[in-house]
């Protein structure tokens, strides 16, 4: 999940955004316009990317600056929210118009390297935009098939954000770091068992990345290291949702009518004050906070008793280069100074993620009781007994599949399906989507 505005949605604008951006790549659907920043360079580039107002007034103003220290180049800017921005940027990259420098997702960044829409970063990785200074774990996230394709623009991992005083309220201890799974549903169910109308946690039931962490801690990976099938045994699937259903059933969960209406920021039921505990990716905490009176906390996620760590730490979001740029070198060194810049990285701050290096972190000196501290300090203290290597780019039609899981989670939930037709649909589909590249 994405840095953004708290309008995005925490379980769904990934998965409402893969299809429409999935089906526009191939068939040029929608149009879009671009904002033009002055400028009387004999070079222009175009930057594109999706976020909210923060994020475009942080991203302007570093450009601006760059402009000023660069009069030979002039930038054009072309902004939006993320679904808004792949439907524009699929229709653009059919033209052959996309940015020269662009924003790329993880969700869809398999699906443009793939196709040829991004420029190969091989000989200018390592002299025009420098890396050696990323997260070791996060240097090779923008490597598709011995390819570089994208400078990680941030670091993310999984985490449970937690409402302590939400939880004394509701006269219960805050889960514990070091719990199983099974302890956590213990937890959960006591607090909606003893509070009606709460619940001790959210429905992580339909959310495919939750359950990537569930598949590494049972000694899987969610995708074959070619990214044409699924890694995993149905059986690993079918106890997911036998958990969530568990979970459901005994008051540890929402049921399905109030999932299925939380399915934003602002409608979550941490936010609405029905469960003390949510699944997010790290930087959503600065979202959440901001909707929320109650300082929020974060910790792991749930372990496995003798299983493999489930978390990573890598790279959400990266910066690559039209394959169609005229200027792809220039678009480096624009990108070198967004990453690598400390006035760029000053002026940006956290509105990209939290930084993908500890240089950057550490020029940013953000306060430890903020938000934005609270998501550097929980990234850094992640050891090797929580994180294990980073698993490759999300295959191409993650999105597809993406939608299709929270679908299925939500047909359980609402009892329209059983966990055995959803995990042979799940698998049949994953089959048909994958094989299909």
């Amino acid at each position: 999940m994405h840095v953004s505005t708290g309008k995005l949605r925490p379980r769904r604008w990934l998965t409402h955004a893969a299809t429409a951006a999935a089906a526009s790549l191939l068939l040029a659907a929608c149009g879009g316009g671009s904002d033009n920043a002055e400028g009387d360079g004999s070079i222009t580039l175009r930057v594109g990317w999706y976020g909210g107002d923060p994020l475009h007034a942080a991203l302007e103003e570093a450009l601006d600056q760059y402009q000023q220290d660069n009069p030979d180049v002039t930038v054009e800017v072309s902004r939006a929210a993320f679904a808004d921005y792949f439907d524009r940027l699929a229709t653009e990259t059919a033209g052959r118009s996309g940015p020269d420098v662009t924003r790329m997702s993880m969700s869809y960044f398999a699906d443009y390297a793939g196709r040829s829409a991004l420029q190969p970063l091989d000989d200018l990785v390592g002299d025009t935009i420098v890396v050696d200074g990323l997260d070791e774990d996060v240097q090779e996230s923008g490597v598709l098939n011995d390819e570089y394709f994208g400078v990680p623009q941030s670091v993310i991992s999984h985490a449970l954000l937690i409402d302590p005083e939400l939880l004394a309220t509701l006269g219960a201890e805050p889960p514990s770091p070091e719990w199983t799974w099974d302890q956590y549903a213990e937890w959960a169910k006591a607090i909606g068992q003893a509070n009606p109308g709460f619940y001790g946690s959210s429905d992580m039931g339909g959310q495919l990345q939750a359950f990537e962490v569930w598949v590494r801690q049972h000694g899987s990976e969610l995708f074959t290291e070619d990214g044409t099938g699924l890694a995993f045994d149905r059986s690993v699937l079918e106890d997911w949702w036998t958990y969530w259903q568990s979970m459901r059933d005994e008051g540890g969960a929402p049921p399905a009518d109030i999932t299925a209406d939380s399915d934003t920021f602002e409608t979550s039921v941490l936010t609405q004050g029905l469960a003390p505990s949510t699944y997010v990716f790290v930087q959503q905490i600065m979202f959440f906070q901001a909707l929320n009176e109650h300082p929020l906390e974060l910790q792991p996620m749930p372990t496995t008793e003798g299983g493999d760590p489930g978390q990573f730490l890598k790279a959400l979001d990266f910066w690559s280069i039209s394959s169609t740029s005229e200027h792809p070198e220039e678009a480096a060194e624009l990108i070198d100074y967004l990453v690598n810049d400390p006035q760029a990285i000053q002026t940006i701050g956290l509105n990209l993620g939290v930084p993908p290096s500890q240089e950057a972190r550490d020029q940013l000196d953000t306060d430890p009781a903020t938000p934005e501290g609270k998501a550097i300090a929980y990234v850094e203290s992640l050891g090797d007994d929580r994180v294990g290597p980073p698993p490759g780019p999300w295959p191409r039609g993650y999105g597809e599949l993406l939608a299709l899981f929270t679908k299925l989670g939500e047909d359980i939930a609402f009892g329209s399906t059983d966990i055995g037709a959803a995990s042979e649909q799940f698998f049949s589909e994953a089959d048909r989507v994958l094989e299909g590249f």
